[in-house]
């Protein structure tokens, strides 16, 4: 039997909806490594936009679970650090808010 791995996808965001909303669509087609535990963390920095409702509208469609979690304390490293301390995969990737993953970025 494989091994499995726990993968712990955080991404820190600041009022920045639009650019956060294109990136989810991109890991709705995102292909999930087999045996593997993935989950979606988007930390909300401060945010005062619709980041958080377009995290909601999102997470029915991506193949993982999401967490929206709160950070009031500006500062991408702090938004980092909060990522890490509410990860529970083994293995963290960062993403920025603005990207567009492949379907095979994790295989």
């Amino acid at each position: 039997m494989t091994p499995v791995t726990d993968w712990s996808i955080i991404i820190a965001t600041h009022n920045r909806a639009r650019e956060l909303a294109a990136t989810l669509a991109s890991l709705g087609s995102l292909r999930l490594p087999e045996n593997a535990r993935v989950e979606l963390l988007v930390i909300l920095n401060g945010c005062t936009d619709r980041s958080r409702q377009v995290v909601e509208q999102a997470a029915p469609q991506l193949p993982l679970p999401v967490r929206a979690i709160d950070e009031d304390q500006l500062g991408l490293s702090v938004a980092r650090n909060r990522g890490l301390r509410e990860a529970q995969g083994e293995v963290l990737c960062y993403l920025d808010d603005d990207v567009k993953v492949e379907p095979d970025w994790l295989e």
